[in-house]
């Protein structure tokens, strides 16, 4: 007798571990930064040329998280104005929340 409620209270254990285990979850610790050349551009100089600009960050901002791998390349659409390059990309493991994120900040 002694024997089956030690049992009892051991399977009653494992499954309360088990139960709690599965309830506990915790997201893995990403540090999420940004590097940007700091270079400034004379926003009055060119008005044609800020348009591309701003289409380029704006995509790589928004399109980056989205792409397989997180690594975006761009090239503004406008021909006619000054060309606009951008590239951005986000450490292919981290999730799309964090790339989002990251992506974000980085435009501000």
């Amino acid at each position: 007798m002694d024997s089956i409620f030690r049992m009892t209270i051991l399977a009653t254990f494992l499954i309360g571990i088990l139960g709690f285990s599965s309830f506990v979850k915790s997201e893995t610790n990403v540090k999420v930064d940004h590097i940007c050349n700091g270079g400034t551009y004379d926003t009055t100089f060119d008005r044609t040329f800020v348009e591309n600009l701003n289409f380029v960050l704006g995509a790589l901002r928004d399109e980056t998280p989205k792409v397989s791998g997180y690594n975006y390349y761009i090239t503004s659409p406008f021909p006619n104005y000054p060309l606009a390059y951008g590239h951005a990309t986000c450490d292919s493991t981290i999730s799309f929340s964090d790339c989002d994120l990251c992506m974000s900040n980085a435009r501000e």
